[in-house]
């Protein structure tokens, strides 16, 4: 007779990450689409418009890495802290974290509009690429401020059981930016033209929007918690401490992987602008695909931290493997549905050979490669909910610092680049063979942590 003791059930572990990934895979690809709408119709303003949007983004993206000090942090607390049906305490930390990211907004603003200037001297610019960078540059540095906060909103309403309303807000402010955008960028009536600087003011009217929306939606929250509360507005040492601790590794990730896309950017900012057009356009539509990986991800790491606050360690494993297989299955199946429709895809932003050319290529090879990029971040996903993210962080290092950066950096400073044996392709395969290295590292990192018996001892004591 078999004595051993019956598996804990796995089907609400389940059905938490798959709704909460479900609904932020829809809110995140939503969100991103700003940038899709912006490289849409700044492509039709001329060449070297799309080049300018993505070196600015990328500045804009890794700058913004210092967000995610306290926003990764603020997922596990929320999840762990609610999970446990503590309602004082859960109301008390949203509301703290929003004040701190906010603060931290402000200083990513200001130490946005300091690079800027010198990203200009950095990369090899023509007069048209600096003009429509600067232009760019001088509005969308408001979203920095905006965007941290109503993110953390956002993690908030997925904690407490508002996921359906994420997707709502994010779909009504993306509709906003849709109409605007062209008609700030053009002009109408009227409204002036205003051209790249356009682009920016759309997304900062939308962004605004959803923030606006987010504050009303927590503060009538179906969980009954009080969070807009005026006693909880001081300053908390040991939450924002358990914030940068949990956060900082996190942030390192973001970083690297910010670093990573600028310094790619750099390298194909060396080739004339036909050729930077066409990556930029092709790195904007991959964004969109990797949401699905942000989105995996965080539902995972809500559900665990649900499950790690009602202290239910046997469940995580095995839910958990479960959850995998549904994500890699559907990210296969949308990777291949990109990579065979990518030369039409990219014709939709451009007509330009070179550019198309070069799109077509980048987003081929990059949409194989994020379906190991989609099993890292579900492994990331673990770490994120047990609040312990020191492990991605040295699989981090791993891809970005000892494999990718010392090759592209080489490729960099060397003259091979520019000879006729270099292909554009190789940099991708780069990029995609330190992208699987690191998924599997991963993957073998989690198999040793997450056994029933080691999560206690492991969660514990770190």
């Amino acid at each position: 007779m078999n004595s051993s003791p019956p598996k804990a059930p796995t089907h609400e572990f389940v059905r938490k990450a798959q709704s909460v990934g479900f609904f932020a895979v829809i809110s995140y690809a939503v969100d991103y689409s700003f940038q899709l709408v912006d490289i849409f119709w700044v492509a039709q303003l001329g060449v070297g418009a799309p080049t300018a949007l993505t070196i600015v983004s990328s500045l804009y993206f890794l700058i913004l890495s210092l967000n995610e000090i306290i926003g990764v942090g603020s997922v596990a607390i929320f999840s762990q802290y609610h999970g446990a049906g503590d309602k004082d305490k859960t109301s008390e930390v949203i509301f703290k974290t929003l004040i701190l990211k906010f603060i931290v907004g402000v200083i990513s603003a200001i130490i946005f509009m300091i690079t800027g200037k010198l990203a200009i001297f950095y990369y090899e610019l023509t007069p048209t690429e600096v003009k429509y960078m600067e232009a760019y540059a001088i509005i969308i540095w408001i979203s920095l401020i905006l965007l941290p906060v109503y993110s953390t909103m956002m993690s908030a309403l997925r904690t407490i059981g508002e996921e359906f309303w994420t997707s709502v807000i994010s779909l009504i402010a993306l509709a906003l930016n849709v109409i605007v955008n062209p008609i700030l960028i053009f002009g109408y009536g009227f409204i002036p033209e205003l051209g790249i600087a356009g682009a920016a003011w759309a997304t900062i009217l939308a962004q605004s929007f959803a923030m606006g929306a987010c504050i009303y939606a927590l503060a009538k929250n179906r969980a009954r918690l009080h969070i807009f509360n005026i006693k909880f507005l001081k300053f908390d040492a040991n939450l924002a401490r358990k914030l940068i601790k949990i956060g900082w590794p996190a942030a390192g990730i973001i970083a690297l992987y910010n670093l990573e896309q600028a310094l790619v950017t750099a390298l194909i900012a060396l080739f004339p602008a036909e050729f930077s057009d066409g990556f930029g356009i092709g790195a904007r539509i991959l964004g969109f695909l990797f949401m699905v990986n942000f989105g995996a991800g965080l539902g995972i790491a809500v559900a665990v931290g649900n499950e790690l606050g009602q202290r239910n360690f046997a469940v995580i494993r095995r839910a958990m493997l479960k959850v995998i297989i549904r994500i890699l299955t559907a990210l296969i199946l949308l990777s291949l549905l990109i990579a065979l429709t990518a030369p039409f895809i990219i014709s939709l932003f451009t007509t330009q050979p070179t550019s198309l050319s070069v799109g077509i290529m980048f987003l081929q090879v990059m949409a194989i490669t994020n379906v190991g990029l989609g099993l890292l971040y579900c492994f990331f996903g673990f770490f994120e909910g047990a609040g312990r993210n020191t492990p991605p962080l040295l699989i981090s290092i791993l891809i970005y610092g000892i494999i990718e950066f010392p090759l592209l950096l080489i490729l960099y400073f060397s003259d091979f680049i520019f000879s006729p044996a270099f292909h554009l392709w190789i940099i991708w395969a780069i990029i995609a063979m330190a992208s699987w290295v690191g998924a599997l590292a991963m993957g073998w990192v989690f198999l040793r942590v997450s056994h029933p018996n080691r999560i206690p001892q492991w969660f514990d004591r770190t």
